[in-house]
């Protein structure tokens, strides 16, 4: 099978799509939303501060030497990051960003 042009290869490409579509129905498929991260579990993390703005958090952690931060939002969580070589003060500033949206996920 071959195919002349872009256009040929466009309807070819919906044909496939709606056979995909027909297939999930008839099988009762749909797609899901993608399961929320979980923390990294860290037996010996430390929990240093908490901030909070209506239903944003941000925690500023310690492990292993390096100041991070841990996101949730409607006590879901968002995210983890960890600074190496940076500071708790820049943790914590990056905890409040957070919770004010200055910073987003």
């Amino acid at each position: 099978m071959s195919y002349n042009n872009i256009e040929d290869v466009m309807i070819k490409l919906d044909d496939i799509e709606k056979k995909i579509d027909r297939f999930m129905k008839f099988n009762n498929i749909s797609f899901t939303k993608e399961p929320d991260p979980k923390p990294i579990y860290k037996h010996n993390i430390k929990t240093l501060s908490t901030y909070v703005n209506g239903d944003l958090r941000a925690e500023t952690i310690y492990y292993k030497g390096k100041f991070g931060i841990q996101m949730f939002d409607n006590n879901e969580f968002v995210g983890e990051e960890f600074y190496k070589g940076k500071s708790e003060a820049y943790a914590e500033d990056a905890a409040e960003n957070y919770v004010l949206g200055v910073k987003t996920v």
